[in-house]
């Protein structure tokens, strides 16, 4: 016991994954407790309310999008946002599982055209991927580290495809997975 204790006090949670390979090689996803966190995005959300969000129909979602910003954009923002670090720092800070919510949505700033942001109630600033970029840019700095990231629409683990996320066609969500490989 003596010797896991004081590696503990060594660990570099950045790298805490790879410092720990001898004791924890031969283990598998599911004997490690990995630190998280619950709708890990929302540290950089908007004032803007996600198109769809909590299944509201398409023509209230359109308006509520346009409106929210103006009236109770902030305040929404601030209720929603359960996180107050960026992702490379969760990261540096050992977090290992990521709540990953996306929603396909017009954009916050309605210059840009309609993709995949982050979610909890008002969406993200920046679409999905630009975080999924930082994510790749750290593990590939950090190569004996696993990330476990969890996509889903509002944590919703039952609905698939079109009901996971109203108003895609399988096309729009190929189009998401394929700019995530790039």
């Amino acid at each position: 016991l003596l010797p896991l204790i004081s590696r503990a006090m060594d660990l570099d949670l950045a790298n805490w994954m790879g410092q720990l390979e001898p004791i924890i090689a031969n283990s598998t996803l599911l004997d490690l407790a990995l630190p998280g966190a619950h709708d890990a995005m929302t540290y950089d959300l908007s004032d803007t309310l996600s198109d769809g969000y909590e299944g509201i129909g398409p023509v209230v979602s359109k308006i509520l999008h346009a409106v929210t910003p103006l009236l109770a954009g902030r305040f929404i923002r601030e209720m929603s946002q359960t996180q107050g670090m960026s992702i490379t720092s969760m990261l540096d800070s050992g977090l290992r599982f990521i709540d990953f919510r996306i929603m396909y949505s017009d954009a916050p700033d309605r210059w840009r055209k309609k993709d995949w942001y982050c979610l909890h109630g008002c969406q993200t600033k920046h679409t999905a991927v630009t975080y999924l970029k930082e994510v790749k840019s750290w593990v590939d700095a950090h190569p004996k580290e696993l990330i476990v990231l969890w996509a889903s629409r509002h944590g919703n683990t039952d609905a698939t495809g079109t009901e996971q996320y109203p108003s895609t066609t399988p096309e729009v969500r190929r189009a998401f997975f394929q700019a995530v490989r790039e």
